[in-house]
């Protein structure tokens, strides 16, 4: 079966690891969707916290750029995952010889990474990468889920660099570059996807961080 067979039709809950998806209480709705997609180091889901973030996990998207070890990834209930979407980076063989050994399909999306890092002029976070490719697999809903494109750090924890306190000062401004991440640029980006976007949802406890990306999708369905 292809990843389009897998996806199309589906309504697929995509989960991040912003910090306010901690007490939100979205797990029970997250594992209600056709499909669970998480990014990076979303797996294993941290214990205590399958409340707020769900138990299920279908589809992994990660850019296996070597930050941290992925070996965290290979824990108990990954071989519930069906399929394995990656960017060509340094673990990427690791991952893809994990795949092998367990049975789980897997996909090249480097091309995507590429089209939109030319599209854009920044290289665009995972998360973004996994909402086109699904929106392009034609799932018939794409819910996001603790994924606020940075008006917040990354729940406590969570290993990357989106976390370190050198973004974040109390008080301080939003951070507009972690990497070579432009984040407002690619929130833009996000926010005019999500206006003419039908098949994009948000939860409300992100929402309320994004207030351009409610706006955006208010509109959209007033019309």
């Amino acid at each position: 079966m292809s990843f389009q067979s897998f996806v199309r039709g589906r309504r697929v809950a995509l989960v991040g690891p912003s910090r306010s998806i901690v007490g939100s209480g979205l797990g029970t709705e997250i594992d209600a969707h056709d499909l669970v997609a998480r990014l990076n180091h979303g797996w294993p889901v941290p214990l205590g916290l399958e409340a707020d973030l769900g138990r299920r996990l279908d589809i992994l998207y990660h850019c296996c750029n070597g930050d941290h070890p992925i070996d965290r990834v290979f824990s108990a209930g990954i071989d519930r995952l069906r399929w394995a979407c990656f960017e060509n980076g340094p673990d990427h063989q690791r991952l893809l010889d994990h795949c092998t050994d367990a049975n789980v399909q897997s996909l090249d999306v480097t091309d995507l990474y590429v089209d939109l890092r030319r599209d854009l002029g920044t290289f665009p976070n995972t998360g973004l990468v996994a909402i086109h490719h699904l929106l392009g697999a034609d799932a018939a809903r794409v819910s996001l889920f603790g994924l606020t494109f940075f008006r917040e750090p990354y729940m406590p924890g969570y290993p990357a660099d989106g976390a370190d306190a050198v973004h974040w000062t109390v008080g301080g401004p939003i951070p507009t570059q972690i990497w070579e991440h432009d984040l407002p640029l690619q929130y833009r980006h996000f926010t005019d996807l999500c206006r003419g976007e039908q098949r994009l949802a948000v939860d409300g406890v992100s929402l309320a961080l994004m207030p351009e990306v409610r706006e955006a999708i208010s509109r959209r369905e007033r019309r």
